[in-house]
């Protein structure tokens, strides 16, 4: 995943583990490598 998304696996693992928190590029190379739209991947309270 990490390779697909063109972010570094130790990025990705605390991202998994809630040890950080994404930027928005991040958040958005993660959805591109899923095939999702940004807007599906964020939840606005």
């Amino acid at each position: 995943m990490a390779e697909h998304a063109h972010i570094d696996p130790g990025t990705l693992s605390d991202l998994l583990a809630v040890r950080r928190r994404p930027t928005l590029g991040t958040v958005m190379a993660v959805c591109e490598a899923l095939g999702l739209q940004l807007c599906d991947a964020i939840l606005f309270r």
